[in-house]
């Protein structure tokens, strides 16, 4: 029960499959949580004492913002609270349910969601025609609008953008590629930087986003998984750093997307306001990649904005949210909550790291880690990631490495056991 809990969350998470048209699906894995949670006596009088005080916490920010900082309706405000219930309960649930198996269980889903992605990507680039009849026939509603756009729950083929990419179970490559990313990070930490299988298919899978965000954050993880096992800190900066350089600016959809992407992202704010008013009569959405949305952002909620954070509906506010596409999750999250939401984030997940990495500096590049992957996509929102708000309260990684001793001793995976105390 566990494992088809966690499948359901983390296809609802990945927000590629058609659940993202219905709130109701939210809620939907809420109940089941909750009935697990309570048939298996798995909630204790600490969990919720955690809920409580993160939604004090929360709650208190949240009418603090709304009634001394912004000068907003209530529906703004309504909306944090929103958000709240709609997505941190829910990320709380899962760990409350799964408690020290949370971590365990979301990089089995991904791992073995990877491996499935992994097959249909090989049939995408045979006959990605096929896949889209696949979809077709399946006939389940698109995640956007895109006529060559199609989700088979488990799979997402996107002809007309993303022909020779793969989406994964995400809406596009760069989203599942975060979720990669995550899952071999999280992987690393519970067996103890072991390159196993599990390791080998999450890689197999970064490579096949072809996402520039994805492999820079990629190349951190081998960093922090070399320097672990032992690599010196002056090795790395005499042979890997030089190598990585050579290939980020070999590799033309690395530095050299980068660069495209910042000339356009130059252009498409000069002539904003011109071409949005086209996107409003002819229908569409003017598209800012990841520097142009942070700018625009940064420009218009201004020092102050990014600080305290504006809403979670901060969109609309713009005035030209109906047609204008942001593109960067942290700044995102910096205008739904802002520095001040980052940095409680951000504590919450260094201690989640602290029960495994005992460094600073390995604290460090998981930190730069994040902030990469939510620069480029809007990560630090997936409720996968919002579960860093609470693994810390329940992880033990005592529980991993025993496990994988008696995995090594046995030959053959063990299923966790949920602490009944």
């Amino acid at each position: 029960m566990d494992y088809f809990m966690t499948m359901l969350f983390m296809l609802i998470s990945s927000k590629g499959n058609f659940t993202a048209y219905y709130d109701v699906f939210n809620y939907l894995i809420d109940i089941i949580m909750l009935y697990v949670g309570i048939r298996r006596n798995r909630f204790r009088l600490s969990d919720f004492r955690l809920l409580a005080w993160t939604g004090v916490i929360y709650m208190a920010y949240m009418i603090f913002r709304w009634i001394f900082i912004v000068d907003l309706p209530i529906r703004y405000f309504l909306s944090d609270c929103n958000f709240f219930v709609e997505r941190i309960v829910m990320s709380f649930l899962l760990c409350a349910v799964l408690r020290e198996n949370t971590a365990y269980f979301i990089v089995k889903i991904t791992i073995h969601l990877a491996a499935f992605g992994l097959i249909m990507y090989a049939l995408q680039l045979i006959s990605g025609p096929f896949v889209g009849y696949i979809g077709r026939i399946i006939n389940l509603p698109p995640r956007i609008g895109n006529p060559g756009y199609t989700n088979i729950i488990f799979f997402t083929y996107d002809d007309m953008n993303h022909r020779i990419r793969n989406s994964g179970f995400s809406w596009e490559p760069g989203a599942y590629g975060c979720y990669l990313d995550i899952g071999i990070l999280m992987h690393f930490l519970i067996n103890g930087f072991k390159f196993d299988k599990g390791a080998w298919i999450l890689t197999a899978s970064i490579v096949t986003t072809l996402s520039t965000t994805t492999y820079a954050c990629f190349a951190f993880i081998i960093l922090l998984y070399l320097r672990v096992n032992g690599l010196k800190l002056s090795t790395m900066l005499l042979f890997a750093v030089p190598l990585m350089c050579v290939v980020a600016t070999q590799v033309p959809f690395l530095a050299d997307k980068i660069g495209k992407t910042w000339q356009e992202d130059q252009y498409n704010l000069a002539e904003m306001y011109r071409l949005a008013g086209w996107y409003q009569k002819h229908g569409g959405q003017l598209h800012l990649n990841r520097f142009g949305s942070f700018i625009y952002l940064y420009d218009y909620f201004g020092p102050y904005g990014f600080f305290w954070g504006v809403s979670n509906a901060y969109q609309s506010i713009t005035p030209i949210a109906d047609v204008l596409n942001i593109s960067n999750g942290d700044a995102d999250f910096l205008c739904k909550f802002g520095v001040v939401g980052m940095v409680f984030f951000l504590h919450r997940y260094i201690l989640f790291l602290k029960k495994f990495l005992y460094r600073n500096e390995y604290i460090i590049y998981c930190v730069i880690i994040y902030l990469v992957l939510g620069f480029g996509e809007p990560m630090p929102i997936f409720s996968s990631t919002l579960c860093f708000l609470f693994m810390y309260h329940y992880t033990n990684p005592k529980a991993f490495f025993t496990k994988r001793e008696e995995e090594e001793l046995t030959g053959h995976e063990l299923e966790p056991e949920v602490a009944s105390v």
